[in-house]
């Protein structure tokens, strides 16, 4: 009897995969800076302020800060009920949402990309490399990488729902545009490093028997 095919890059198929759509999102994010970011921009200011402020309350659930206390503190509940396998699932989330995090934050700082508020207020639009401070760090987006870390975990876990959690992850990272703190290049490249983060980490956490 044949063992079946093991997700993640452990995969055969992912692999290659992953790295067409990493090509695919790259080129994607670049004719995003060059034709439609701004434009996007100027069209997200012009909404109805409800549906701004609907973007600004459902974007809370790409907050990395909340995911740095429920995800340990469902490890524990795992470890104490017993469920091992839950709690390494759990670890593999806290570890990819908070590895991705810190790659984007340092992305950010070397990149210096103005957000959107920069662009209205100052008319700035671009990149300025070794940049510190909110106003400039808009390239990667963190709320996508976590969106996007998350949605895989989810996929790897549960594959059969896969549209499920990329219609979730997406429409959440995709809020950063529209409370005008990112633009679409920032949200498909943030989204498309929190996924390969956690696909990196599965594969470590599979060949360490952990998962």
């Amino acid at each position: 009897m044949t063992a079946p095919p093991q997700l993640g890059l452990n995969h055969p198929t992912v692999s290659r995969d992953v790295g067409v759509l990493g090509v695919f999102t790259f080129a994607l994010a670049v004719l995003a800076y060059l034709l439609a970011d701004y434009r996007t921009a100027v069209f997200v200011r012009e909404l109805p302020r409800p549906l701004r402020d609907l973007a600004s309350q459902l974007t809370e659930f790409g907050q990395m800060g909340h995911y740095v206390w429920i995800l340990p503190l469902a490890i524990i509940v795992s470890v104490l009920l017993k469920r091992k396998t839950d709690a390494w699932w759990f670890g593999l989330a806290l570890a990819s949402t908070v590895v991705s995090g810190l790659l984007v934050n340092i992305l950010k700082i070397i990149l210096g990309r103005s957000r959107p508020s920069v662009l209205f207020a100052y008319n700035e639009y671009g990149f300025g490399p070794i940049r510190l401070g909110y106003d400039h760090a808009s390239f990667p987006s963190g709320h996508a990488a976590t969106c996007g870390s998350l949605a895989a975990v989810l996929w790897l876990k549960w594959p059969r729902l896969w549209p499920l959690w990329l219609i979730l992850g997406l429409t959440i990272a995709f809020t950063r545009v529209f409370t005008l703190s990112h633009y679409i290049s920032d949200v498909l490249i943030g989204a498309y490093l929190g996924a390969v983060t956690t696909l990196l980490l599965h594969r470590e956490f599979v060949r360490r028997k952990w998962l």
